[in-house]
C-alpha cells in the first residue's frame, strides 16, 4: 500500500498495485481496479482524494486519473509528450474553492473546479518556486496551499509566493518530504 483515504462516507480508498475500496460500516470491500481489469498503469497509486464527489488517484508515473461511473480516466500531466518525472505524482490536495492542486517530481498543477481534463502548470519558469521537484502538498483553511519541496517549504495564497528555507529561517536542512497542519 502506498496510500489510503476515507471519504465523508467512511469508505477508505486504498492504493496500491490498484485502487480499491472498503466500506468501513460494513467490513466488506466493495472494488477494485488495478491494470488487469481496468486501464490503471502498473506503476502503484501514490495518492487519493475526492473533490465535488469524484475521486482522483495519482499514480507513480502515468499522471493522474478520475473516476467517471466505473471508468478511471486519465490525465497526462505532460501533454506535451509524456515525461516520467512529471507524471510522478507525489499528493494531491483540494483548497477551499475546490482547485485540485496536484504535486509531482517534476512542477505542480492546479485544475480549477468543475475541470477535469485541463491544467495550470506552476514550475520555476512561471513562479519563484524554488525547485520544480515538489513532494508535498496540503491545503489550509485560508485559502493557501503549502508545498514540501526539494529546496524549502512554500506557502501560495493564490497570489503571494512566501518561501521557507535554510537562508530565511535557518531550518537544518532543504528538503522538505511533508506538510501536516
Amino acid at each position: 500500500m502506498y496510500s489510503v483515504f476515507e471519504d465523508e462516507g467512511g469508505i477508505f480508498w486504498m492504493g496500491g498495485n490498484g485502487v480499491g475500496t472498503w466500506d468501513s460500516a460494513t467490513g466488506v470491500f466493495t472494488n477494485f481496479w488495478n491494470w488487469q481489469n481496468s486501464n490503471l498503469g502498473v506503476d502503484g497509486i501514490k495518492a487519493i482524494i475526492k473533490r465535488q464527489g469524484t475521486a482522483w488517484i495519482g499514480s507513480g508515473g502515468s499522471g493522474v486519473y478520475w473516476l467517471n461511473g466505473n471508468t478511471w480516466v486519465n490525465v497526462s500531466l505532460s501533454p506535451g509528450g509524456y515525461n516520467y518525472s512529471a507524471n510522478n505524482v507525489k499528493a494531491m490536495a483540494v483548497d477551499t474553492q475546490d482547485n485540485l492542486w496536484v504535486a509531482s517530481e517534476y512542477a505542480l498543477r492546479k485544475f480549477a473546479p468543475g475541470n477535469n481534463t485541463t491544467f495550470t502548470q506552476y514550475d520555476t519558469s512561471n513562479t519563484p518556486l524554488p525547485s520544480d521537484g515538489m513532494l508535498d502538498v496540503l491545503a489550509d483553511p485560508s485559502g493557501g496551499i503549502w508545498l514540501g519541496t526539494y529546496a524549502g517549504l512554500v506557502r501560495y495564497d493564490g497570489t503571494n509566493w512566501t518561501t521557507y528555507n535554510q537562508a530565511n529561517t535557518g531550518m537544518p536542512g532543504t528538503v522538505v518530504y511533508d506538510v501536516a497542519r
